[in-house]
């Protein structure tokens, strides 16, 4: 599977919020790393319990903004970082559990997901960050 790459078309407008996707990259590379070298479950859940952490961290971050700026579209988009979290918990528990298939499932996941939740729902807060910025 090809590594998550950031470019800067997915920027949201925010140093801080960017430079954690770009953490959030960063991990789910990683997790993809360990699954190629056939690491063993120690390291496999060392990644992931980063990552899970990160992922309240970063989530509880973007949420933070959206409640003190009053973001119109923050309902929505919590929904979709709740299920992510549930997702997220669900791969932790089977790595947990030794499942011997999870690093490549829980990795082609997450890249498929995050990629496309930064493209799509957090790229269309940016505007909405710009605003904020400007003092609108």
């Amino acid at each position: 599977m090809a590594r998550l790459e950031w470019i800067p078309a997915l920027a949201v407008g925010n140093a801080e919020i960017d430079e954690e996707h770009k953490t959030l990259f960063a991990l789910i590379n990683k997790l993809d790393d360990l699954r190629m070298s056939e690491m063993g479950r120690r390291e496999l859940r060392d990644v992931a319990d980063e990552l899970a952490k990160y992922v309240h961290v970063h989530f509880t971050h973007e949420e933070s903004l959206f409640t003190a700026k009053g973001y119109p579209g923050a309902a929505g988009h919590i929904e979709e970082h709740r299920a992510f979290i549930g997702k997220v918990a669900e791969f932790h528990a089977r790595i947990i559990g030794g499942d011997p298939k999870i690093a490549g499932e829980m990795a082609n996941y997450l890249r498929t997901w995050l990629s496309r939740h930064i493209a799509m729902s957090d790229r269309k807060y940016r505007p909405w960050l710009a605003d904020q910025a400007k003092g609108n």
